[in-house]
């Protein structure tokens, strides 16, 4: 007798992807100090339960193509961070963008909710203007391996 495969060794699944959309309500009204603290208010927050929501849906669908596919990612993406992080706190007082300690501790936040829920691979969403793209990637990316940012460069954008 020849022995065939299980289909889910021949198929491969590269990512499963939820997308969610995040704003500043999402976030919660006090960061925990550390903002590695997830604290049941952080639990109860936006950000957490649509997090979470995400995480359990891609967890499911993941669970029901095992018998025919390998997932060998899961990933949530959002719309831009910044529609939901603190990124303009250094613009309004003058110093660095990219030194804004509230901007740290919230993606400091968000890294330990996606180690908590066991989710490898988050996309804070695009940058969309020079300024951002120029600043914020080096700040969000050093913190965690989980993370990315992507850019929206328009094709005939000749600012330096």
């Amino acid at each position: 007798l020849t022995s065939h495969p299980k289909m889910s060794d021949i198929y491969k699944i590269r990512v499963i992807c939820a997308f969610i959309t995040l704003s500043k309500d999402d976030m919660p009204a006090d960061l925990p100090s550390p903002p590695t603290n997830l604290s049941d208010a952080v639990k109860s927050s936006g950000l957490y339960t649509k997090i979470s929501e995400a995480a359990t849906a891609l967890s499911s669908l993941s669970a029901q193509l095992s018998p025919f596919a390998e997932v060998q990612t899961v990933r949530i993406a959002t719309n831009s961070f910044t529609e939901y992080l603190d990124v303009d706190g250094g613009v309004r007082d003058g110093s660095d963008i990219a030194s804004t300690a509230l901007l740290k501790s919230q993606v400091a936040l968000v890294d330990a909710i996606l180690e908590s829920l066991e989710i490898n691979f988050f996309n804070f969403g695009p940058c969309l203007s020079a300024e951002h793209t120029r600043s914020l990637p080096s700040v969000i990316l050093p913190m965690s391996s989980r993370v990315s940012v992507s850019s929206l460069v328009a094709a005939c954008d000749l600012e330096h």
